[in-house]
């Protein structure tokens, strides 16, 4: 499978060149995909391969139309100043006009796109001037409602479209939990991808989840490590590849073609084996 990360949408001044503008404009950038989604879908299926995308759906940026169309759909605090983290804002998903646009960024894709096999939703900011223009006198409400509300939107998802893979990114935002893996097939544990580091993070994931909840890349994050090295630390959840392969030498190449043979051949003892934890006294 082949999978667009950020950069594909938002027109105009809002393109996605950047991360100062663009989320919340969930349509094609034509500068960059001139004949869109469905060609990428093409070439992938040319080439033997899944295509699948990236998307945010829960955040906007206030350079973006949707912004200028409703801001009253976003958590901020009125009459202070507004803090971004990231560039961006939360929108407020305890509202059921926000909930229902939520779930039609996924819907349109998937009904205008039908072979869009896979999607990565991320989440890359936590609640920041936590007030809910819709809550009004109800603010101690608005982390339940809005937890509440982003269930929802995943429930409706999954309900709909329940044979399509999502992995839900955001490790380090603590999204990760029992109640997302309904909806959810795996979760991205960190953006964190140096395989020393990883090993530490994989094996506290491990305690609490299984193997196959886990993706891990091959990424250029390291490169004091040897591709054998990062390939085997991320061969022991769910296998990918962030880096570019014509990059790498040779061997490199072809041991990277041996070791995803390899992980298929292995992949039910390493997603449904039973994992045992040793501890060393």
């Amino acid at each position: 499978m082949f999978l667009l990360d950020d950069g594909w949408f938002g027109n105009g001044e809002n393109a996605r060149n950047h991360d100062r503008a663009g989320l919340g404009d969930w349509e094609v950038n034509h500068a960059k995909l001139p004949k869109g989604i469905g060609e990428l879908c093409d070439a992938a299926a040319e080439a033997g391969v899944k295509f699948g995308i990236w998307i945010e759906p829960e955040m906007v940026n206030p350079r973006s139309e949707l912004y200028a169309k409703h801001p009253e759909w976003v958590i901020r605090q009125p009459n202070r100043e507004t803090y971004y983290y990231r560039n961006q804002l939360v929108l407020d998903l305890s509202n059921p006009e926000v909930q229902d646009y939520v779930f039609s960024v996924v819907d349109r894709i998937l009904t205008e796109h039908p072979r869009v096999a896979y999607f990565k939703w991320d989440c890359n900011s936590p609640i920041t001037n936590v007030y809910s223009p819709y809550l009004k006198e109800r603010q101690g409400q608005l982390y339940v409602d809005h937890a509440r509300g982003v269930t929802e939107v995943m429930r409706r998802v999954k309900e709909k479209y329940p044979d399509v893979p999502m992995m839900l990114c955001s490790g380090g935002g603590a999204r990760c939990d029992y109640e997302a893996l309904k909806y959810f097939t795996e979760f991205w544990c960190s953006d964190n991808t140096d395989p020393i580091e990883r090993c530490y993070i994989q094996w506290g994931f491990s305690q609490f989840f299984p193997a196959k909840a886990m993706c891990a890349h091959v990424t250029s994050w390291n490169k004091t490590a040897s591709v054998k090295f990062r390939t085997d630390v991320a061969s022991m959840c769910k296998l990918g590849f962030d880096l570019g392969l014509k990059d790498l030498t040779p061997d490199d190449l072809a041991y990277c073609q041996t070791a995803v043979a390899n992980w298929k051949r292995l992949q039910p003892v390493i997603l449904d084996g039973c994992q045992y934890s040793i501890s060393c006294v």
